[in-house]
């Protein structure tokens, strides 16, 4: 049985894949485009995406991005019955449960620090898998989707546009002519999280690009994402990736990024 499990960096170069194994990704800070057989999907934080053994899928991600994924082969889905029948190998994308969400991105953070025993990768990445698996689907009305996706993008350029914070929920939803209520309700199914955590997710993406891509200090990166002070900044960086943004520019510099 093969199962493992990485973080890998992906950018804006159009690839193409095909892999004698499933595979899970996951998104951790940005934004995925993937074409499966002539159907093309959209990943955000919240949503992931289940590959079948053997299917070709072009993709690219909007800029430099990171995503937790997770290879395991026929026999992981032989011996894991329950989680070869719940994932969405037909649907191709679903949103995350939260639960689910929380623990892969503890997984990832865990990935992250350093070198990490080959069985306890197996059984957290299978415990991931388990959660994603017997989550409850829930179909959203899609009669609003595409004005939700706009919406997402909309935060998506404004945060990597411009220093200050992308705009109050209110306003966003006002801007896409919908309540403040509806909205949220329609964004967080659509997307997998509310609109304030898609805005928070925005700002740390683009925080991560800058530590790996830039010689900025972190005060000067937690201004220029939109935070007042380096210490909120900090303090919602370590809670998201388990470390401090000096400890991942570190870490990233060790293993030869900038």
């Amino acid at each position: 049985m093969f199962v493992t499990a990485e973080v890998r960096s992906y950018g804006a170069h159009l690839e193409r894949h095909a892999h004698p194994h499933a595979q899970i990704i996951v998104p951790l800070d940005g934004v995925m485009e993937i074409e499966v057989e002539g159907r093309g999907d959209r990943l955000t934080t919240g949503v992931y995406a289940a590959l079948d053994i053997g299917v070709t899928h072009d993709f690219h991600a909007d800029r430099d991005r990171q995503f937790l994924i997770i290879d395991l082969d026929e026999d992981a889905l032989r011996e894991n019955p329950a989680v070869a029948r719940g994932l969405p190998f037909r649907q191709r994308v679903r949103p995350m449960d939260p639960r689910a969400s929380r623990f892969l991105r503890y997984y990832a953070a865990e990935l992250r620090r350093g070198p990490f025993p080959d069985q306890s990768r197996q059984l957290l990445a299978l415990s991931g898998l388990a959660l994603l698996a017997e989550a409850p689907v829930t179909r959203s009305p899609r009669r609003h989707a595409a004005r939700i996706v706009a919406a997402a993008d909309w935060i998506e350029a404004e945060g990597a546009a411009r220093r200050a914070a992308t705009g109050r929920v209110t306003g966003i939803a006002s801007r896409f002519a919908l309540s403040r209520s509806h909205f949220g309700a329609l964004f967080r199914r659509e997307i997998g999280r509310s609109p304030k955590q898609y805005e928070v997710d925005v700002r740390l993406g683009r925080a991560c690009d800058l530590l790996r891509g830039s010689a900025r200090s972190v005060s000067e990166i937690a201004f220029e994402v939109g935070y007042e002070n380096v210490s909120s900044f900090t303090r919602t960086f370590t809670r998201r990736f388990g470390c401090t943004p000096s400890q991942y520019r570190d870490g990233h510099s060790r293993n030869g990024e900038k």
